[in-house]
């Protein structure tokens, strides 16, 4: 298994930062012994901030050892990013995880688009 985090980047000013960290208890419950989660305050680590090219908030970047695999501007509902989850190689069974990993996104910053890869 891999090893998957969630960062979450958020501000205390922030209203809808509240529906998603509501959002992430309920996950954190459910997947929090196979996924680190992450709780970043934009306003005290801008500079982790603007690594991730953080503009908007709340932003959900999802990990693993390759790099980022998906990226979430707004409020994402728990579906999409339990499938993100699953993308990123967190599953109980490890025969649905594919040597290549073909399910992967590859997150670049300066590209429109993401691709698998």
């Amino acid at each position: 298994m891999m090893t998957v985090t969630l960062k979450n980047f958020h501000a205390d000013w922030c209203g809808p930062c509240k529906t998603q960290e509501s959002i992430l208890n309920n996950l954190k419950n459910e997947w929090g012994d196979r996924v680190n989660f992450e709780d970043i305050d934009v306003d005290n680590n801008s500079d982790i901030a603007d690594s991730y090219q953080v503009r908007s908030l709340p932003t959900l970047v999802i990990e693993n050892e390759q790099g980022v695999v998906e990226r979430f501007v707004g409020v994402t509902q728990g579906e999409k990013i339990n499938t993100a989850f699953e993308e990123a190689g967190v599953l109980e069974d490890q025969e649905n995880i594919t040597s290549s990993n073909s399910n992967t996104r590859v997150y670049d910053p300066d590209s429109n688009s993401n691709s698998l890869s």
